[in-house]
């Protein structure tokens, strides 16, 4: 096979992290353009996965051409992708708001909820009128925390809706533009006030190389039971301050330093650091195991909806641990009924690992194994 297309493929299913080199994830998204008008349902899915990988504006810019395809599944992938890809994937969610598809309509203005997305107010004009009751009520719903006094207007005649919901929503609705009720800020989100301060980092003077004897810490980490780490991550963090081990992930991640990764993200969850968020996730397609276990308990800990999609491509991670971990993330991070709609995707699940991981998020017990121990299988 054309090593182009082995990356691509190996791209598209997660397997390798996307490349940063600029001539071939042009190449990539310019062979995902071919597929765009294939008769090939798995071809265009599998383009869709490949620039939502690659990501930021060029990703997403080729990821908003396929939402105009004819397959629901093609679109609702885009959805995904837009959301994975955080702030440069607003656009592709807003533009999801005139789909023909309901649940496309409103899988979309969930996101945009969770992200009190302003932005997408001029649509919600048009969705107050939509035929759908369901939609009608979500879109006031969303008016009412995005908007300004400007939209009450555009709100009174759902006031008299003939659907109950509807007249609800629209009712809340109009008390928060007139600012008896507080409009929601948004969930950590890329772009957000949070991440901004991450993305601009007072400089840190760190010791280049590291030195062997925190090297050798972390590569401890890598290799213990999650029940044994608090005492190396003791050490570690009396060794450096919060912000000093932010920077190492920022000097680190990605990075062929795996063990650093996985030091950093245990000592992100231990520390409440929600501000290492957006470095963490970069590391969820690392092809070693155990930095895509600790970075997904990580974020089901102190991620938000900017992470969802990245946890959940790795349900279909070969690896057992990994398909578990990501499962007890979900349950964090996810309502009920949007984490059982991901967790579907597992089908006919055998690996005691994951049954033991479900059985937990439901309260249950089906072993006494120690799912955390020993090695990724």
């Amino acid at each position: 096979m054309d090593p182009l297309l082995e990356k691509y493929e190996a791209v598209g299913r997660r397997e390798i992290p996307p490349p940063v080199d600029y001539n071939l994830y042009k190449r990539l998204l310019a062979h995902a353009r071919r597929f765009e008008k294939s008769d090939d349902l798995d071809a265009r899915l599998l383009a869709v996965d490949v620039c939502g990988a690659i990501g930021g504006h060029r990703g997403m810019y080729v990821v908003r051409d396929f939402l105009k395809d004819a397959d629901v599944a093609v679109r609702r992938r885009c959805v995904e992708a837009a959301v994975a890809d955080g702030e440069t994937g607003l656009p592709v969610l807003r533009a999801a708001l005139d789909d023909a598809d309901e649940g496309v309509v409103l899988e979309a203005l969930s996101w945009l909820r969770k992200a009190a997305d302003r932005g997408s107010a001029g649509a919600l004009r048009r969705l107050v009128r939509h035929p759908s009751a369901t939609v009608r009520a979500a879109a006031a719903e969303l008016v009412g925390h995005v908007a300004g006094p400007g939209m009450t207007a555009a709100l009174r005649p759902l006031l008299t809706d003939d659907d109950e919901a509807v007249r609800t929503s629209a009712a809340e609705a109009v008390r928060r533009l007139d600012g008896e009720l507080p409009q929601a800020t948004p969930e950590l989100w890329w772009g957000n006030e949070h991440d901004a301060e991450y993305a601009a980092p007072e400089p840190i003077p760190l010791p280049d190389p590291l030195p062997e004897a925190l090297d050798e810490l972390m590569r401890t980490l890598a290799r213990v039971a999650e029940s044994d780490r608090k005492a190396v991550l003791d050490a570690m963090t009396a060794a450096y301050s919060p912000s000093q081990m932010g920077m190492l992930i920022r000097k680190t991640a990605p990075d062929e330093d795996r063990p650093l990764s996985v030091g950093a993200a245990i000592t992100g969850r231990a520390l409440g650091r929600a501000d290492w968020v957006v470095a963490l996730r970069r590391l969820l397609p690392d092809e070693d195991p155990w930095v895509r276990i600790a970075v997904c308990d990580t974020l089901g800990d102190i991620g938000g909806a900017s992470v969802v999609m990245g946890v959940k491509n790795l349900l279909v991670a070969p690896q057992p641990a990994v398909r578990a971990s990501a499962v007890r993330a979900l349950h964090k991070l996810c309502d009920p009924r949007e984490r059982d709609r991901y967790l579907a995707e597992l089908g006919d699940e055998a690996s005691p690992q994951v049954l033991d991981a479900l059985a937990d998020i439901r309260g249950e017990s089906t072993s006494e194994a120690d799912p955390a121990g020993g090695e990724p299988a």
